[in-house]
């Protein structure tokens, strides 16, 4: 009998038995590691290959555009933005116009970006958006807007047909009830004959848009009034006297209440103001009254000299705003759909 022998034959057998899987083991952790190595480059591919897919699925076109004669936003800025079949409207950029080119927001140059969109727009739309306002829906101003055809649009504004459009004006104060004096004190838009209106402007049948007339000198700027029909008085009469009528037509003495540094009776035939008709939109009413004009229409430098009760003239110095926008699908799309 020999006793304690099987714990010695135990662990033998424990030994034989682990260089017996030994062998397979080794191998099963060799072929892991090299799936694993096999799998991972290949996972890496594929998301790359996904991720590819998917920047030019949003960046399928780029948008090249050119712009003439967009007036600068003083408040607020336009947005451009991308109309489908269903009428849905996507943003595709705020910007305003600075020295006669866009610029975005961040001041940084806009005449060309990618579209994030992997079908074309039916159409193009400009919109004028309220300062600071940062929604995903436009503003109910429409500025321009065109349809997109083979890859093209051009957007006009088109509220208004200001295609033949001029206009006169006299110096005359009737509301003081002396044509002796004083004169050259006011500004009216009539004809000196019957004094009937002598503006030739479109009714403004629209909430959204208004006539504005000013007067500029050097830095002076002094705002006439607002009317939407040039056959009618305009919205003001703050510098007027009260005690008697003007005339049935947009126009101003300058007696009471003016701004410095005017002191009235001022006399506007001395060379130095300049007299100009504007379009504006309605949304700037909400931040008062701004020096320049929006949109420019009719335009006269008021001479050296000039009597009162005389036709002086006003010249059309309007300028037809326009956005050109050309759509260009990118190479890598065009080669994947090729």
């Amino acid at each position: 009998m020999i006793p304690k022998r099987q714990p010695m034959d135990n662990r033998n057998q424990m030994i034989s038995e682990y260089h017996n899987y030994r062998r397979p083991l080794l191998l099963l952790l060799i072929i892991i590691t090299i799936c694993t190595i096999a799998i991972i480059p290949a996972i890496k591919i594929t998301t790359k290959e996904n991720s590819n897919e998917e920047t030019n699925k949003e960046e399928a076109f780029t948008i090249n555009i050119n712009a003439e004669n967009i007036p600068t936003l003083s408040y607020g800025h336009y947005a451009l933005w991308s109309i489908n079949e269903n009428n849905d409207y996507n943003l595709i950029k705020r910007f305003n116009s600075l020295n006669g080119k866009l610029i975005g927001l961040n001041g940084e140059a806009f005449n060309q970006l990618p579209l994030a969109t992997d079908e074309l727009p039916v159409r193009l739309e400009v919109s004028i958006e309220k300062e600071g306002d940062r929604d995903m829906t436009p503003n109910d101003i429409s500025f321009m807007s065109a349809p997109v055809t083979n890859n093209y649009s051009e957007l006009k504004f088109l509220e208004l047909e200001l295609t033949d459009i001029s206009g006169s004006y006299i110096l005359a104060t009737p509301t003081d009830g002396n044509s002796e004096i004083n004169e050259l004190s006011g500004i009216w838009f009539v004809k000196a004959d019957d004094k009937s209106p002598s503006l030739v402007l479109p009714r403004i049948s629209s909430p959204k848009w208004i006539y504005q007339t000013r007067l500029l000198a050097g830095q002076v700027s002094l705002d006439l009034g607002r009317f939407a029909s040039p056959m009618e008085p305009d919205d003001s009469g703050k510098y007027s006297f009260t005690n008697f009528s003007g005339y049935n037509a947009p126009g101003e003495d300058i007696f009471v209440d003016t701004p410095e540094p005017i002191e009235p009776p001022i006399n506007l035939a001395n060379g130095s103001y300049q007299v100009i008709v504007s379009l504006e939109p309605s949304i700037l009413n909400d931040y008062g009254y701004t020096r320049n004009p929006f949109i420019a229409l009719l335009k006269g430098e008021i001479e050296l000299g000039s009597g009162p009760n005389n036709n002086l003239n006003l010249t059309d110095v309007y300028l037809q705003p326009i956005i050109t926008i050309r759509l260009e699908r990118n190479e890598e799309q065009q080669n994947q759909n090729s």
